[in-house]
């Protein structure tokens, strides 16, 4: 047990008390409480999601979509219900990091039939759809919202919780150097690593190691990189054809749009990938002081200024083209 004084002011000191409080009240009391990751996980939800678990034992977690091995360094990853409809037996329903309820995906329905439900998220773009809301827009991470309120449910960070608030928090910074970094970012990362978890494998997994056949991709991804908007904007893109030439899924191209946006000169980083047949997700990034949030929220996605995404159907000329149009009014 680490004995240290909390360097962090919780979260309770600037949020609507009984709110807080009833959401509190909510998990410690549920029986069967379960936490549902949005479609295509990232580091935020999981870690989000599996961080309740690693202190609470009772919850179960879902997620509908493939989760990419990308994420295999978390805690009790394989403990994630590849469940596409969460059973309504549970008596608490806990959405993490839905900016939105479609989010939930095939979930949506039962969990805004559900009577006991909590939305912990830090997207601005939120409408806080369940019975409780936790919502703090200019947040890091849910992972920040969720390390504060284990606290202050009076709980006892452990080591599992350290490593997936840390990857909850470090992913959605994009490593601390997004400009949702803030101070409470870096105290709360401090707190963490207090816990004796080993950031500089946690690094090295998040942001250098691959398999050998992602190496491959990547290889092919960067081959096919394009410059649009006098050299503002990059963008390539995956096709199913060749994610599967090279036996991977869609959720194996974690961290490839970084590629894009860290191109010399480039403001907006693109990488379309083909989920179904002319259907492309579009991974957006962009340097500080350019949003593609708007962009992304045009063709009814979302996320943050410099970090967003979205499902865009057509052609693969007509996705890019539109997609470029709509970037380059950011510019």
């Amino acid at each position: 047990m680490n004995n240290y004084q909390s360097e962090i002011i919780p979260y309770s000191m600037f949020v609507n008390m009984d709110n807080y409080q009833k959401i509190i009240t909510a998990i410690k009391t549920a029986k069967t409480p379960a936490v549902i990751c949005h479609m295509r996980p990232d580091g935020d939800t999981l870690g989000s999601a599996l961080a309740l678990k690693a202190v609470m034992p009772n919850i179960s977690v879902y997620c509908e979509s493939v989760i990419s091995s990308y994420y295999d360094i978390l805690p009790d990853i394989k403990t994630v219900i590849s469940a596409e409809i969460v059973p309504m037996a549970h008596d608490l329903l806990i959405a993490v990091d839905c900016g939105d309820s479609h989010r939930l995906g095939k979930n949506k329905k039962a969990f805004l039939k559900h009577r006991n439900t909590i939305n912990i998220d830090h997207h601005g773009t939120n409408e806080s759809f369940a019975a409780l809301n936790f919502v703090r827009p200019k947040v890091s991470s849910t992972g920040e919202l969720v390390f504060n309120l284990i606290k202050d449910m009076g709980f006892a960070l452990n080591k599992d919780a350290a490593e997936c608030l840390y990857i909850a928090v470090c992913t959605d910074t994009g490593n601390f150097t997004q400009s949702n970094t803030s101070p409470e970012s870096y105290l709360m990362a401090a707190e963490l690593i207090k816990f004796n978890i080993d950031v500089s494998y946690l690094n090295r997994k998040l942001y250098s190691e691959m398999p050998y056949n992602k190496v491959k991709l990547l290889a092919k991804v960067l081959d096919g990189l394009k410059l649009y908007t006098y050299g503002k904007i990059s963008l390539t893109d995956l096709s199913l054809k060749t994610l599967n030439e090279y036996g991977c899924k869609s959720c194996d191209t974690e961290g490839f749009v970084e590629y894009a946006i860290n191109t010399e000169g480039v403001l907006i980083g693109i990488l379309l990938t083909e989920i179904a047949r002319n259907s492309y997700k579009a991974s957006l990034r962009s340097r500080p002081g350019v949003d593609v949030s708007r962009p992304a929220a045009y063709f009814n996605g979302g996320g943050h200024k410099q970090a967003s995404g979205c499902i865009i159907s057509g052609k693969i000329e007509d996705v890019i083209d539109k997609l470029v149009f709509e970037c380059s009014k950011e510019i």
